[in-house]
Parts: structure tokens; C-alpha cells; sequence
């Protein structure tokens, strides 16, 4: 009677362990060929003035441009919140080989992409849409940016961090002689 059911509870077992396992094999890249496959991983990571990753308190969205060893644009990628919020960062097909990656966190309507299709990096430019026109450029408060260069392996997974920092500038002054009109 003990040996029926453990029998049994085997075939559970089995029945159970069985769909999982081919889901996981079917959902993942198995081949002796990676060229379909997406073989690099990276993640996004911002400290500012902390110790600690602050990326999902600051950064909501991330446009994404990948460049290879002569800087022609390859790919480009936006990721968005809900996105970011199952995984901070993003998986690439890259064929082997060197690349530099930029990413433009917080975009929104304050920062406007000049030059995409010349796909060339030297030519690309990212600036205020009002930048040109002489108008009044509000502040870039929320604007982050991140860079990486890698190599991406012959048959192999590639994982790295992007780290990205404020585009703001962070200044103070102080002014000298100044008399307080209050005060005389």
C-alpha cells in the first residue's frame, strides 16, 4: 500500500513539475544558435547625493539608444514606468561586438532629440525644444542621463549596470557688500 503511494505521488509530482518545467525551457533561449536570442541584460541604478539606489523614487521613464564601435545608431528602446516597476532596466538583441549605450531618464516634452536619422552619435543631439527659438527654457530638473560602453561575448550573456546621474547643476553664490534695505 506504501509503494502505491508513493507511486502515486510521483505521477503528481510529475504532472505537476512537467508544464512548469517546459514553460520555463520554451520562455527562455536555448540554442546553439544566439542570434534571435536577446543576450544582454542591463540593469539602471541612480544614488544622487546617497549611498543607496534611489532609481525607482526618481526616474519614470527611460529612452534608450544604442550605438556601436563606429557610434551608428543600431537601436533604440523607450521603457516605461510599468516596465520599469517589474524590472529597473531592460534585456537587448545585440549581436556580439562593442557598443556604447545611452540613456535619457525623464524625458517628457523638456527634452527634444535632434538628428536621429543621421544615426550617427557625433550628429544626435538632445537639447529643450525651446533651445533654439530664443523662448524661455524651464529648468531640467528631471532629467537623468546614463552611459556604458561593453562588449557583448561570442555565445555569451552579458549583464552589466548603467548608472545614471542628474543633468541639473547644483549651485550657490553668495553676494558680497549686500545691505539689507530693512535693515539701514
Amino acid at each position: 500500500m506504501c509503494a502505491q503511494k508513493k507511486n502515486k505521488m510521483k505521477k503528481l509530482l510529475l504532472y505537476l513539475c512537467m508544464p512548469l518545467a517546459s514553460l520555463v525551457l520554451l520562455a527562455s533561449c536555448i540554442k546553439e544558435n544566439y542570434d534571435d536570442c536577446e543576450r544582454c541584460e542591463l540593469t539602471f541604478s541612480y544614488t544622487g547625493d546617497v549611498s543607496y539606489d534611489i532609481f525607482p523614487q526618481q526616474i519614470t521613464r527611460v529612452s534608450l539608444y544604442v550605438f556601436d564601435a563606429d557610434d551608428r545608431l543600431v537601436q533604440t528602446k523607450r521603457i516605461e514606468q510599468n516596465e520599469l516597476k517589474a524590472f529597473q532596466g531592460t534585456k537587448l538583441n545585440l549581436e556580439p561586438g562593442d557598443y556604447r549605450v545611452v540613456g535619457v531618464g525623464n524625458s517628457f516634452n523638456k527634452t527634444e532629440v535632434t538628428n536621429l536619422s543621421s544615426s550617427n552619435m557625433s550628429q544626435i543631439q538632445f537639447h529643450h525644444p525651446k533651445a533654439d527659438d530664443g523662448g524661455v527654457v524651464e529648468g531640467n530638473d528631471s532629467l537623468y542621463l546614463g552611459q556604458k560602453t561593453f562588449t557583448i561575448p561570442s555565445n555569451y550573456w552579458y549583464e552589466d549596470d548603467v548608472p545614471f546621474r542628474s543633468s541639473h547643476l547644483k549651485v550657490s553664490y553668495t553676494v558680497k557688500d549686500y545691505v539689507n534695505p530693512a535693515a539701514a
